[in-house]
């Protein structure tokens, strides 16, 4: 519960496991951000909740905010993360953070250990989301998956551009500069 969370009765082994998670969600909403400047307000509203009563369900929108459940993470989560001490670039993330939203993007080694498709899991759940933010009148329709789809476009073509030899603007087809179809 939360009142046993808030008086250290969690074990500190599961303890781990949320700020493991939280932090987590924090890289994967700090790529959207990165990816789609113009979210930035939006992705404020994303919060941090622990449901692990229900974990049938990942995230909700209730409208004004999101809600990621962590707690539906767990199975996918290594039996025992100890996460690293934050690096520099996720301090000054923090300082500078999207919209004081996060602890910024975590630094390679601080992804080790991680299973890779978690953070995929986590950037899919936030767009998920945040194309229910973008797009009125609920559900899964044309309009929703059509901003959803946008969304995870513009954060894997900006994950991609930032590999060193990775695909980049001037490798992309016509169709991703803009240009007449390919």
């Amino acid at each position: 519960s939360a009142a046993g969370h808030a008086a250290a009765a969690w074990p500190s082994a599961k303890r781990r496991r949320v700020l493991a998670l939280r932090r987590l969600l924090d890289h994967a909403t700090a790529l959207v951000a990165r990816a789609v400047p113009s979210a930035r307000p939006l992705l404020t509203r994303v919060r941090h909740a622990v449901d692990a009563g229900n974990v049938g369900y990942d995230a909700f929108c209730d409208g004004t905010w999101v809600f990621v459940n962590i707690a539906a993470y767990f199975p996918k989560l290594p039996a025992a993360p100890l996460p690293a001490a934050p690096s520099a670039g996720a301090a000054a993330g923090a300082a500078a953070g999207a919209g004081g939203l996060t602890g910024g993007e975590l630094e390679a080694d601080e992804l080790r250990g991680f299973p890779r498709g978690l953070v995929h899991d986590l950037v899919v759940t936030v767009t998920h989301e945040l194309a229910h933010l973008l797009v009125s009148g609920g559900g899964h329709g044309p309009n929703w998956r059509d901003a959803h789809m946008g969304l995870l476009q513009q954060v894997y073509a900006d994950a991609m551009q930032q590999q060193p030899g990775g695909y980049g603007a001037r490798r992309a087809c016509a169709a991703c500069r803009g240009g007449a179809g390919s």
